[in-house]
């Protein structure tokens, strides 16, 4: 699934007055093109039907879409009878574990980590977010991440840039959805962290919606990249939560920004090149996903294991960056402007010429906006 947001502003007004501990939470845009009027300030506190942006204009994209053992849990391998309902992506593999015995396996008791952390303003209020330092470098789609923001909506952003629109493509979601922490006392989020893992529990959390009904789930994050949801008490099924008011999401997302100016006016567009959707399956108490993070081109420091490459990315080299790359992740901007792709391509003669290393071909395009063109709206600026 793709999916393309612009939004223009006068070249005065290039940052958005923005509280570093608080985002909003994600514009819900599944199938849609937004025309977004950045000159508003985002608050902590948004009106639940327009997420505080006001004056935008929706478009029909078109869209196709669609431990116990904290130290050894990384070294153990993961059971064979996984459930049928495994998926294979371009960057991470998942499992769906529906045997109790094995999906809690990964059910983490955070109360007796050291330095558990409960922040108040996550556990007795709505929409915030809480920014954390992790103990280790977490690659997400590649990307070293240093740092994550904890949702009260059931997710983690991910995002260097802090803009609210860019939250609902760059996330790990276990459960997005319209959390309120201030309907029930009991209602907490608690992290901790060791230079093993980093888990997030969201624990009798219930939405506005259906505020008699309590849910605790946690993620887990590990320094090889893999990613884990596990599910204690889900009442009731993904799908069965109301969605008008807020999306309901399961899965990872990321996305790029390109932006430009014309005519003195800059133009924005963020491109979710790739998403894992998983809201669909059917997942019960006692289920865990298991994430695999797959290697990437991005994390390839030199020519010569650029040239080789990984299994299903065509990757390439750029002198002018210094970085391996294959057509999609959140420099892309950088290597448009340096003219990575003339080079890449001249790079990849040569190694055909000079090289018996069979490279595969690429499902990612070089294009300014790779997909179908079909799905752009053109502003009329």
């Amino acid at each position: 699934m793709s999916v393309i947001y612009n939004y223009v502003s006068f070249t005065s007004v290039l940052f958005l007055c923005f509280h570093l501990r608080a985002f909003s939470s994600p514009l819900q845009h599944d199938s849609k093109l937004i025309s977004l009027n950045s000159t508003q300030p985002v608050t902590s506190e948004l009106n639940i039907t327009n997420y505080g942006i006001t004056n935008s204009t929706e478009f029909n994209a078109n869209d196709t879409s669609e431990e116990d053992d904290l130290i050894n849990i990384l070294d153990a391998p993961l059971p064979t009878n996984f459930s049928d309902r495994n998926r294979y992506y371009t960057y991470y593999n998942s499992k769906i574990l529906t045997k109790p015995t094995e999906a809690m396996k990964y059910w983490v008791d955070i109360d007796k980590m050291p330095n558990v952390a409960l922040q108040p303003m996550l556990s007795e209020s709505h929409r915030p977010a809480e920014s954390v330092n992790l103990t280790f470098e977490f690659p997400f789609y590649g990307h070293p991440i240093k740092n994550i923001r904890i949702s009260t909506g059931g997710f983690l952003f991910l995002g260097n840039t802090v803009r609210s629109w860019l939250a609902s493509s760059q996330y790990i979601a276990p459960f997005m959805a319209n959390f309120d922490t201030r309907l029930n006392e009991t209602s907490k989020i608690k992290y901790a962290k060791n230079s093993t893992v980093f888990v997030v529990q969201w624990e009798n959390v219930a939405t506005k919606e259906l505020p008699q009904i309590f849910f605790i789930f946690q993620v887990s994050l590990f320094p090889n990249g893999d990613i884990v949801f596990v599910y204690k008490d889900l009442p009731i099924s993904f799908n069965d939560l109301p969605s008008t008011h807020h999306p309901v999401k399961v899965g990872l997302s990321d996305a790029y920004l390109i932006d430009r100016f014309a005519f003195f006016i800059r133009q924005d567009t963020i491109f979710d090149y790739n998403r894992v959707a998983l809201k669909k399956e059917k997942i019960l108490n006692n289920t865990a996903i298991y994430f695999t993070a797959l290697p990437t081109c991005i994390t390839l420091k030199d020519f010569e294991s650029c040239s080789v490459g990984v299994p299903g990315l065509d990757c390439r080299w750029c002198e002018g960056t210094g970085r391996c790359f294959d057509g999609l992740d959140r420099q892309r901007q950088d290597w448009l402007a340096k003219n990575c792709y003339t080079e890449a391509k001249k790079n990849n003669c040569l190694v055909s010429t000079n090289s018996s290393t069979v490279i595969r071909n690429a499902t990612s395009t070089f294009s300014p906006y790779p997909g179908n063109l079909n799905r752009m709206v053109q502003l009329g600026i």
